[in-house]
């Protein structure tokens, strides 16, 4: 986002490591940091303190590689149809996450710990739209990443060494991402 607005990290705006998004939150609060990026939770906890929003980062749709299901070249090779049989599990969960909100804040309020209404509603609108019908790794996204890295081999690697999609494109063109997409 910065480089987007000309500035260069480091040298232009100075980047604190805050270890984590309380940490983030914290410091912002505090007055030893002008801004944070910050997502729900702890985004409702900074309104409730006064602080104010200044830029949605997702809705900038910043290519970048957040998330990504990994194997091995092995595990592809001899393990291929059990990974296809867990990847359409994974297309079915992201559909479910889109399309059905009260299954998904059930799900989240087990594994965040929390009934409360208003934090799981909040985590649901912040992060409802971020996942892909088609989960696709582009590289873009993987350039952006490499862009980012602290090893100056990084920026001389090419994006598409590191990923593969054919096994959510042989998903793709059976019609399955289609089907559970428009149930």
């Amino acid at each position: 986002m910065l480089k987007r607005n000309g500035l260069e990290p480091d040298k232009d705006v100075k980047i604190l490591y805050a270890q984590d998004i309380n940490n983030v939150f914290t410091n912002v609060n505090a007055g030893n940091a002008v801004a944070g990026i910050m997502s729900a939770p702890t985004s409702l906890k900074a309104k409730a303190a006064g602080l104010t929003p200044i830029v949605n980062v997702t809705e900038l749709k910043i290519p970048f590689l957040f998330t990504g299901v990994l194997s091995s070249p092995k595990v592809i090779r001899e393990k291929n149809e059990a990974l296809v049989r867990f990847l359409r599990g994974y297309v079915e969960a992201l559909a479910v996450i889109r399309k059905d909100k009260e299954t998904t804040i059930r799900s989240m309020g087990k594994f965040l710990k929390t009934t409360d209404r208003e934090v799981l509603e909040s985590v649901y609108d912040d992060y409802r739209d971020v996942f892909p019908q088609v989960p696709l790794m582009t590289a873009a996204e993987v350039k952006a990443v490499l862009d980012v890295a602290k090893s100056p081999r990084a920026k001389q690697m090419k994006p598409e060494e590191f990923f593969d999609n054919s096994l959510v494109q042989k998903i793709q063109a059976s019609g399955f991402i289609e089907s559970v997409n428009n149930k």
